[in-house]
């Protein structure tokens, strides 16, 4: 028999199909509108929670700098740091009195160390770039050639650790006595804030002191080779401002003294309070050097993305103001070797890539665009 064999079946049929084509169009028009709105509510709620993150994310790094500033305010008017300030300040030209060695051999020294332990180690970092250090050494006066002879080339600890010598064996002077004293509390300092590096400097833009003694130790920031980057628009905004309490804070940038890697300042005015009443003077400027460690703990939550509700491949970035990232990609870390590729193949320059690759890292080198990252360097 055929399906519909007969009229009374084709009538039956007939209605059946006239009742069931709109129940099916209205059960497919229920799921359809049913899946739409749990799409829009899983999606909302990805949002908020992505909006959340992002919010307590923002707010862990601004304590990260608020902290951070209010810790140099309280430094900067300690009285043993103000005390051996003032020591530096009034010493640091006179350290070759007495010197056993003439001025043409510390300069001498202080090139061989800088054209040959120094530039080797920044090729190596920066994916076999050259660096000529000669004109920077060249242009530095005499007392900052003294005072990097006995604290870089004539120090025995390796590149990286010139800050592990506590006394110079070669500077007798009234600066190596108090440096000597300084360099215990810095170390101190350094080492329970998480700091960089440390400065002194006075109102003249004379690097007196640092910690770590790297290439911008007993250099001019107003006319020595940094003048112009970002430790020397610190040292500026903190020389020119009245107000004891205010801290100015210098963004990311390379830092050339760090072999390029990216490094911000914070820095606070010293002000001298004097004896018996007398009105405080501003004597200098007191500058920390921040690694972008903590900003990319932060960042990451410390590496537990799943944990933090980014699920698998979630992931936040925190860029600055020129659009280069602040901290590194998650698949740097989970996954360097893939990474890698997928730079290649996303056409980024094979140098960027092999930097990315030496450095381990692809903070301060990749320049990523997109709406999100536009509207939100435009602020």
């Amino acid at each position: 028999m055929a399906l519909f064999g007969s009229i009374r079946s084709r009538v039956l049929y007939g209605t059946l199909a006239l009742t069931l084509i709109p129940l099916l169009i209205a059960a497919a028009l229920i799921t359809y509108l049913s899946y739409q709105s749990a799409q829009s509510s899983i999606e909302a709620r990805v949002s908020e929670q992505l909006t959340s993150l992002r919010r307590v994310q923002g707010e862990q790094i601004q304590s990260y700098f608020s902290d951070t500033a209010e810790t140099l305010r309280v430094l900067s008017s300690n009285p043993s740091i103000v005390g051996s300030f003032k020591a530096l300040n009034a010493s640091y030209k006179t350290v070759a009195e007495g010197a056993t060695t003439t001025p043409e051999e510390r300069r001498a020294a202080v090139s061989a160390f800088f054209t040959s332990s120094y530039a080797e180690q920044f090729k190596k970092l920066n994916a076999g770039k050259d660096i000529d250090m000669v004109p920077l050494v060249d242009a530095l006066p005499q007392y900052s050639i003294d005072l990097q002879f006995h604290y870089i080339a004539q120090n025995s600890n390796p590149l990286g650790e010139k800050n592990g010598m506590i006394a110079s064996k070669t500077d007798l002077s009234a600066y190596g006595i108090e440096h000597a004293k300084l360099q215990n509390v810095a170390k101190t300092i350094v080492g329970q804030y998480g700091y960089y590096d440390l400065f002194l400097v006075n109102m003249e833009g004379d690097v007196v002191y640092t910690y770590f003694k790297e290439a911008d130790f007993a250099t001019s920031l107003l006319e020595g080779p940094y003048a112009g980057t970002n430790i020397s628009d610190a040292y500026t905004n903190s020389r020119d401002t009245e107000d004891s309490n205010q801290v100015y804070l210098a963004d990311y940038r390379p830092y050339l003294p760090s072999y390029d890697a990216q490094a911000s300042f914070l820095s606070v005015p010293i002000f001298d309070q004097g004896l018996g009443g007398q009105a405080a003077q501003k004597i200098g400027v007191l500058i920390v050097q921040l690694p972008i460690d903590q900003v990319n703990v932060l960042a990451t939550f410390n590496k537990k993305w799943q944990e933090s509700g980014l699920g698998e491949t979630g992931q936040s970035l925190v860029f600055g103001p020129d659009a280069l990232t602040r901290s590194v990609s998650r698949q740097q870390i989970e996954g360097p070797v893939e990474y890698l590729k997928q730079l290649s193949s996303r056409q980024f320059n094979d140098g960027l890539v092999k930097l990315i690759q030496t450095r381990g890292s692809d903070i301060g080198v990749l320049k990523l665009k997109s709406t999100g990252i536009e509207k939100g360097v435009s602020g």
